[in-house]
């Protein structure tokens, strides 16, 4: 049987406790109903960072899918955890889950939706360790790197849909002197395009490999991104 969800709009905040009830009960009006895609919005890569309380360099050590409930169906991630660039965790492994998957020949299908698989290392900005989301990484694929062995043996950044990444930008506030009031509006609820990269995140199709970001890089402008928002007030 297949399920799908009516459209989602993802914000540009976090979950947060009060959230949690009205999220399980908006799937459980959904399951039942025979519909649509998924909406997510666009972030700027500062908000991706921002906005993870848990940012990790792992390596997919087994996908597994679970039934979760009468209707609902998980798919549970765990990684084997090499660093974390933000965030305390002290663990060895972690597990992410993931709505949708199929058991038993019952499929629940949420458009958009990208899980790590088994055996791919990558980067990953997690939103929060304690609520139960839809997706666990922020922004869904914008909050998913993988990384990737070159012909020389150095690691480099792809975008999760596995476009390699030129670089990093700040993307800058919108100034509302030079924007009309609608302008403004548009440009902070922008929805995500079908490369899921997050603004500030430069992907180029035709890069070749070697020339996509070194892992060292990424992870050495992360951390730039958090010291700058550590300063500011």
């Amino acid at each position: 049987m297949r399920q799908t969800f009516t459209k989602l709009a993802i914000r540009r905040q976090r979950w947060t406790p009060l959230m949690t009830p009205l999220l399980s009960l908006v799937l459980v009006c959904l399951v039942s109903v025979p519909a649509l895609a998924t909406t997510v919005l666009q972030l700027s890569f500062s908000d991706v960072v921002d906005h993870a309380e848990l940012i990790f360099e792992g390596h997919v050590s087994k996908v597994e899918t679970l039934q979760t409930g009468p209707r609902s169906i998980h798919t549970r991630v765990t990684f084997d955890v090499i660093n974390v660039i933000k965030g305390s965790y002290l663990e060895p492994e972690i597990s992410l889950q993931f709505l949708g998957g199929e058991v038993d020949g019952r499929r629940l299908v949420v458009q958009g939706m990208q899980v790590p698989e088994t055996g791919e290392t990558g980067i990953f900005f997690v939103e929060s360790l304690q609520e139960a989301l839809i997706h666990p990484l922020v922004g869904w694929s914008q909050g998913h790197f993988l990384l990737e062995l070159d012909t020389q043996g150095e690691s480099r950044v792809l975008s999760a849909g596995h476009v390699p990444v030129a670089g990093l930008a700040l993307v800058p506030a919108a100034d509302p002197a030079s924007e009309t009031v609608a302008e403004a509006l548009e440009d902070s609820i922008r929805i995500l395009e079908d490369n899921g990269a997050a603004r500030g995140v430069m992907i180029d199709q035709a890069l070749p490999a070697e020339s996509a970001m070194s892992a060292s890089d990424f992870r050495a402008q992360v951390q730039l991104m958090l010291e700058l928002q550590q300063q500011v007030p």
